[in-house]
């Protein structure tokens, strides 16, 4: 995959993100996301863990919307450079 094509890959899912973080819903997000999607969340705090398959990191993206109330947003910076 060239940059150009993974810029437009992760700016969709992105876009997503930010319309399902400030209460959309949640199906365009889940439809950028594998089948096999693996997320993982370093830390130990209350959204900290791995995440296998897309019921479950979709779940993760809906605790972390509760618990951002709504205010959480992507910054991709790095697409930039």
């Amino acid at each position: 995959m060239d940059r150009a094509h993974a810029a437009r890959v992760l700016g969709a899912l992105h876009t997503a993100q930010n319309a399902f973080h400030s209460g959309g819903d949640d199906r365009p997000l889940a439809r950028r996301l594998a089948a096999e999607v693996v997320w993982i969340v370093p830390g130990n705090n209350a959204i900290a863990g791995r995440y296998e398959g897309r019921s479950q990191v979709i779940g993760y993206f809906h605790r972390r919307r509760e618990l951002a109330g709504g205010t959480f947003q992507v910054h991709p910076s790095a697409l930039a450079s």
